[in-house]
Parts: structure tokens; sequence; C-alpha cells
């Protein structure tokens, strides 16, 4: 989700390679995770809805798995690269301004854009008041527009587009980077063993994530002491890892949930999980060539999929499709997703041919 480079002379090449080859894939398990359209989401509306255990676990297994490491491996990889780069502090907020801000604040009033169009022309589809509330915010005042943008006093300290949250910690933490390299530098163990507290044991405001601070500040460990997690996790082996990992998910979902470390502790374990399976990504060489390409739509699907894309793709499905047992529950999980995947991409992909500096405006300044 952020700018990471191909080539970076500060790393070696397979390392860039290996990141650039997991930036599109992540996005995908992004969307499989955002998208909740489950039992216990809609047991007070009259949405037939009738899904067996089957169904529930396969979900869990796409939407609730490795997928717990994508955004922690996003903060791990944007201050590792930062770190490295040691761009002037002036130089590096101009960079971030345009690569996380700008976005930041355009992308919400597309989305609202968007909603007006869709109560303009009234839609064909009905709006169902659960997943759509499309006039909150034609009564908002100064004060609940700034809420809502930044997210900052609303439940749980999401932002009006709740992917955008990650960009908003992202931006804050780089803004306050020079104090968190300090703590690295002078004061190595004492700063891990507290973020380490805050992380596992959930210690969370809604001001800035105990996610976004413990990964962010683990990329700074990894860069300023040398630590290469690509060449520590390529020496875990598959046949202890996978079921390590599968142990860890099922103790999670099944004995776990009501303890947040559980939560924590699987959400590590996926971020290794990820840079192992890096390596394969980068062993092909066409295979790369192919995520190298779609990398670059990567920003751009996570900021449009959620709101617009993804809310009105599920209230289609349902107007057509009923979910009245496991098989249509399942296909609206899968079909759901390739739709919002696929035109999220072919959209950035368009954009990008016929209004190139648009595109660029929207990804961040990623050509």
């Amino acid at each position: 989700m952020s700018d990471f480079p191909v080539k970076t002379p500060f790393i070696s090449l397979e390392n860039s390679k290996r990141i650039t080859s997991l930036r599109y894939f992540l996005i995908l398990l992004v969307i499989f995770a955002h998208n909740r359209f489950v039992g216990d989401r809609i047991a007070e509306t009259s949405i037939l809805f009738n899904e067996n255990a089957f169904g529930y676990w396969i979900k869990l297994f796409f939407g609730e798995s490795i997928s717990r490491g994508v955004v922690p491996l996003f903060f791990m990889f944007s201050s590792y690269l930062q770190y490295k780069k040691d761009d002037p502090y002036p130089r590096l907020l101009k960079k971030k301004a345009r690569s996380l801000l700008i976005p930041f604040v355009i992308w919400p009033f597309i989305n609202i854009a968007l909603i007006l169009l869709k109560m303009a022309v009234n839609n064909v589809v009905p709006a169902i008041e659960v997943f759509v509330h499309e006039r909150a915010f034609l009564s908002w005042g100064a004060k609940e527009w700034i809420k809502s943008i930044l997210g900052y006093g609303n439940k749980g300290g999401f932002p009006l587009l709740i992917q955008l949250w990650f960009v908003r910690d992202l931006f804050v933490l780089v803004v306050f980077s020079p104090i968190i390299k300090f703590f690295v530098k002078r004061f190595p163990i004492e700063y891990l063993i507290f973020i380490s507290f805050l992380y596992f044991c959930d210690i969370q405001t809604d001001y800035m994530s105990n996610l976004a601070v413990f990964f962010y500040s683990l990329g700074f460990f990894c860069a300023e002491y040398k630590i290469d997690f690509f060449e520590i996790a390529d020496k875990a082996l598959w046949r202890f890892l996978f079921p390590l990992f599968a142990l860890i998910w099922v103790y999670r979902w099944t004995f776990g949930v009501k303890y947040s470390v559980s939560e924590q502790v699987m959400g590590f374990a996926a971020v290794f999980v990820l840079i192992k399976l890096s390596k394969l990504f980068v062993q092909n060489e066409k295979f790369y060539k192919v995520t190298e390409y779609f990398a670059g739509i990567s920003f751009f699907l996570y900021c449009a999929h959620y709101l617009f894309l993804f809310l009105n793709a599920q209230v289609f499905w349902i107007n057509f499709f009923p979910m009245k047992n496991t098989f249509w529950c399942l296909a609206e999980y899968f079909v759901v997703w390739f739709i919002v995947a696929f035109v999220g991409t072919g959209v950035g992909i368009l954009l990008r041919k016929i209004c190139n500096p648009l595109f660029v405006v929207l990804n961040g300044g990623r050509g």
C-alpha cells in the first residue's frame, strides 16, 4: 500500500523484488478480510442468510488467517525502507504528504460523490440501510465532517473510509519517526519491551493503533540492527511452519476468541508466513513480472475497494441471489470478492492509460 520501489540501492535486489511481489497479493487478502457479509452482521435484518459450519470455517480460512498479517507487514515494510533510505526530515514529509496525506483527503470525497450520483439517478437496485448510510452526511456540520474524515472521535478511531486508518496512522508515525528512531537507537531493549506490551496486551486507543506502533517500530529495529527478516523466514521449514500456524489459527477461532492475545500471536505468525511465501513468488521470473505489474495498482485498489464498490456489490448480490444455503453464501463470498478485485483493478488500469496524471494523484504519486 505504501510506496515500495522495485529496485533500491539500500537493500538487496532479491529482497526488493520479494516486497514488490507481495503488494498486490496482500491487497487481495485485504478484500477477503473486508467481505464481512456474515450471519452476525445481518442477524437483526430480514435478509435471508443460512450458512452452516463448513461455510463459516471456509470464510475464516480465507479472510481471517494469513490475511491478519497484511497490515502489520505493510507497516513493517514501510518503516524498514524509510529507515534505509534515510531521507532528510523535510524531504521525507514532502514525499509522504504526496503518497499518503493527499490520497487520504481525496478518496473520501470521491466516494461521497459516487454516492450522490447514485442517489441522483435513483438506482434500480434499492439501498439496504444496514449496509448503506447514504443520507447521513447531508446533515453533517463542520465538526462531524472533521471527525468523519480523520476518524478521531469515532468508535474504534476509524475514518469515513474505514481502510484509510492505515494511511492515517502511517503518516502520523512518519511525522513522529525521529522520536521513534531515537528510542530504537538509545533504548532498544526498553522500547521493545514497551511496544511489545502494548501490542500483545492489546492496549488500544482511538488515536493510534498498537499494531501500527509495534510493527512500524519493528521495521526500524530490523533496519538499525541489520536483521534480515527474509533470511530468518527462509530458514523455517514449511513442514513445521504450516502445522504450527494451523494450530495457532484453530486455537484462535475455537478457544482463543475471548483472549485478545491469541489475535496478536496469530497476526505475528501470519507476517512470518507471508514473508516466507514471497520466496515462492520471485522464483519464477514470469510470475514475478505479473506481480510487478499489478503492484502498481495495489494502492489504488486498496483505496477504492471498500465503501462504494464492496457495499454496493453486496447489495446487488442479495437482491438477485438470496443466500438460502451454504452454497449461495459461499458463492457471494467469492464472487463479490472477484467482482470488487476485478472492477477495482480494471478501473485503475484504465485510468492509468487514459488519464495518468489523475491516476498518479489518486495512487499516491505512484505512476
